[in-house]
Order: structure tokens, then sequence, then C-alpha cells
């Protein structure tokens, strides 16, 4: 077994500090007096992020919350939707038209149902159908496969996987709970825990139950759980989760060959309240981990990330929180650069839990005035891991199921923006007829001023579109100011004085 020490990567981090200053970074709370959470959270190419969870602010049961933000974190719309009962969405999975699966839980008949629904680009639902295997269910992913859905979660001291948004099959295997699944060629892979071991279980193209096996380190069994799972164009895939120790956990991740062979288990130091909420593919084809721990007895629980290559070093690591407890319970890269973390806060914004995003650069940080910003110097121990085969039972419980109808609520309204790191502006955009120019960017704010050339005064006609988009208008006598084929320095300045510039040529 190695030990990395979390040093060696300073020098990678300022090489690629000076990209991250090019990249809108903010940080919002989302809430009012009840809890309010975001379990999962998307990106999409256009720059707007869609998250999802739960609220209690609409009264004392939770209902399903849904908001969609653009990239500077302006809210473009929210729902607060009752589909039954102390519902939560759980699960998003992202569709090329904008809209996107959702799975998650309700209460019916006094006991969870999972449910699985379709949530078009504008927010309204498609459809709901609840779904329950005889006991508490609770649908915790959905992933997709051509046009067809398909669903892991718990029923009970059991687990399932089932396909379709009206279920046409499914499988049981009893004993075991299942968080997350992949599909690959030969079908499906899921992962978990039984009896407190990590497990991975894989079922064939028909749902059926195939195989499974613990994984543990190399010194033998290992108490703890998969939380997530990834996978490479290539079939290996990638694992995260915590290994309990005592009263601690460590948050690790592992690589798994298409074969099942254990390329390594990284293992990050041991603390109190360690879990692991997520793992994702970024852009870069790295892997982001989020998650949350309490760095030492007595201390509140702060959210977590950290970058890893697909080689297991780790690249960089932040927590985030202030003087009360603070999760992270999904990430996602950012098309615009960076990533985007998403869960939850006691530390800011009203009593109470609520939800928390955070928009990073490339090295997880935002702005030096934010004060929930912190190292985490977790160390790495290399360990590398094994598999230990286990058989499971298959179940046979009925299924029921039948559709919902949502009711809307009142949205909250109310997000309260905490730190970001000023304006950028990405691109100049020339308008015709009459001559305008769009500034594109993020981060710009209503009333924000523009300064054209070596002038000392502002642009009077200044029209703010949204936090990414400003338009100068006055035709020719705009025009006047670029002389075509001449470099012209324009700068914006928000309302608190952060700023940036970008050189326009008219060609």
């Amino acid at each position: 077994m190695k030990r990395i020490s979390f040093c060696f990567i300073i020098a990678l981090l300022f090489s690629l500090n000076s990209f991250s200053s090019q990249i809108p970074a903010w940080a919002k709370v989302l809430g009012r007096s009840g809890n309010d959470v975001f379990t999962s959270g998307v990106s999409f190419d256009d720059g707007c992020y869609l998250f999802g969870g739960y609220t209690t602010s609409r009264g004392d049961d939770e209902s399903s919350y849904i908001v969609k933000m653009d990239r500077s974190g302006s809210l473009i719309w929210e729902f607060v939707y009752d589909l039954g009962g102390n519902d939560r969405i759980t699960s998003f999975y992202k569709l090329s038209d904008g809209s996107v699966y959702a799975s998650g839980k309700l209460n019916y008949s006094g006991s969870d149902w999972g449910f699985i629904t379709k949530i078009k680009s504008d927010g309204s639902i498609l459809f709901i159908n609840r779904f329950s295997f005889a006991t508490n269910t609770i649908a915790k992913s959905v992933k997709v496969d051509g046009l067809t859905p398909y669903i892991v979660g718990t029923c009970g001291e059991d687990s399932f996987i089932a396909k379709g948004d009206s279920i046409t099959s499914y499988s049981i295997v009893q004993n075991v709970q299942l968080y997350d699944f992949i599909i690959d060629a030969s079908g499906f892979v899921a992962v978990g825990t039984k009896d407190g071991i990590p497990l991975v279980v894989r079922f064939d193209t028909s749902l059926k139950y195939k195989s499974s096996f613990y994984l543990v380190k190399e010194a033998g069994q290992t108490k703890g759980r998969l939380s997530s799972i990834v996978k490479t164009t290539s079939g290996n895939y990638f694992v995260a989760g915590e290994i309990d120790s005592s009263e601690k956990s460590s948050m690790f991740v592992s690589k798994i060959s298409s074969d099942d062979h254990v390329a390594w288990l990284n293992i990050l130091d041991a603390r109190e309240q360690a879990s692991s909420r997520g793992l994702q593919f970024t852009k870069g084809g790295d892997l982001l981990l989020c998650g949350a721990f309490s760095p030492s007895s007595g201390d509140p629980v702060d959210g977590y990330a950290s970058l890893w290559g697909v080689d297991g070093s780790i690249m960089w690591q932040r927590r985030y929180g202030g003087p009360l407890n603070d999760e992270i319970w999904s990430s996602c890269s950012a098309s615009d650069g960076g990533y985007t973390l998403c869960g939850k806060t006691k530390s800011y914004g009203k009593d109470g839990e609520n939800c928390f995003v955070i928009k990073t650069d490339e090295m997880g940080d935002v702005d030096v005035d934010c004060d929930f910003l912190k190292d985490a110097n977790l160390n790495v121990t290399i360990d590398s891991g094994s598999k230990s085969p286990v058989v499971l039972t298959e179940g046979n419980l009925t299924l029921s199921m039948n559709s919902v109808k949502e009711i809307k609520k009142d949205p909250l309204n109310e997000a309260e923006l905490i730190c970001y790191n000023g304006p950028v502006i990405f691109e100049v955009q020339k308008l015709s007829d009459p001559f305008r120019l769009a500034l594109l960017g993020g981060n710009f704010r209503n009333g924000c001023s523009v300064y054209i050339g070596d002038s000392a005064s502002p642009w009077q006609k200044v029209s703010y579109k949204s936090g990414n988009k400003v338009i100068l208008k006055s035709g020719n006598s705009l025009k006047a100011l670029f002389p075509k084929g001449t470099p012209v320095l324009i700068r914006l300045f928000n309302p608190d004085g952060k700023n940036c510039e970008i050189t326009y040529t008219r060609e």
C-alpha cells in the first residue's frame, strides 16, 4: 500500500489557474423557511442547468422541486410539484432535446412508492408513473438506452432493476441495496451494498441476474458501500463510495475493467460523516467526485469535491461550507468551463436547509471573497483492491403501478447570490439593421456600465438582457466608434465595480 501526499499537485494547480480566470464562477442559495435540498443536477450545451430535489417550504410534506438556471445563475423558471405527498427527485437523465427523465419517491397509501417522470425543457411534466414492489420502494437512478429508460432502486431490504416508463419488465435481487448503474454492451452493471460490503452486480440485456462480487481492499473484507458508477467508451468503469472504519469513513474511487478486474482502489483519509454522493465524467475526460465530511470531531459537515485523473491521481480537492452543516450531493461539467455542484446548506440563506449551487472554475474555486471555500488536503492511499465473488438470490415481488397527476404549488421565488468572480465577455457579435453589438458572456449584472475605447463616460444606450447578454445600441453613432479594421477596447463594469474587457475589431 502506498500513500500520496496532496502537495505534489501544487505545480499543476498553478499551470491550470491562468485558464480558470476566464470562467464565470458564482454561488447561490435558494429556499425559504423549510428544508430545501437539491439532490441532482445536469448541465446543457446552451449553458443552462437543471436542478432537482425537494422542498418543505410550501407545506409540511416534501414536494418535488425543479429549477432551471442560466450560466450566470439567473433563474429561468422554477416549479414546486406535489406528486402525492413526501415526494422528492433523486436522479436526472438529460436528453438531446433539453428534456429529462427523473426518478424519485413519493408517499402513497402510507408507504413509499418509486416514480419515473419525463419533464420537458419548459418544466412541464409529460407523465408521472408511480410503482411499488409490495414494500417501501424508492427509485434511486434512471438511465436511458436509445428511447428506453431504465431504473434501479430499493424495495425494502431488496433492490430492483426495471425497464420502461410503464415498467414492461423487471428483476428483483434479495438482501441488496442498489443505488446506481450503467448500461453496457452485455447488459447492466449496478452498484450498492450487501451485508455492509461494497457490491457490484451484473444483469444481462433482459434484466436477468448474471453475477456479482464484493469490492474489497487487498487486506481483505471491507465494510462500506458503492454509491456511483460511470463507464468509459472502452467498457471499463469507475466506481465511488465509502469504506467504514470504526466511527469514521473514507471516500474512495476505483477502476474496474470490462471483465471485472479491479485495476486500483484509491482511498482518501478517513473522516467523520464522510459520504460519497456522486461520480461524474467531466468534459475533459477526468472524474469529478462529490460528497461531504466533517474535518474533525465536533466540526460541522462541509461539502466536498475533487477532480481525479483516470489513472487515479487526484488533481485538486476542495471543501465548501460555513459554520453549520453543508453538503454536496451532485456535480456536472459546465459548458463554459469549470464545474457545477449542488446540494444543501444550513450556513447560508434562510432558517433550515437551503438549496446550495456552486459554479466553480477549473480548479474548483469561485472567488477570493467567498468565505465558504476551504482546503481539503485529504491524502490518498493506493490499494490494489480485489473482488470477492458472491451469489445473490433473485426475488419474486409483485409490481403495482398507476399514473399520477401533479399539483402545482407556488414557487419559492427566493434566490440569493453569495459571491461571484466578476463578469466575463466571451465574444462580441455584430447585429445589423440598425448596427448594434451583443456582448455575450457570463456574470453580467443588471445596471452594468459599458465603456468604449478611451472614453471616460459610459455608453448610454445599453440594454441588459440577462446575466449572459448585453446589447449596445445607437446605430451609426455606435458604429462610428468602431472604425473598420481597428481594434477597439470594450470594458464592462458591474454595479459592484467588478469588471472585464475585450477587444473588438469590426470587419
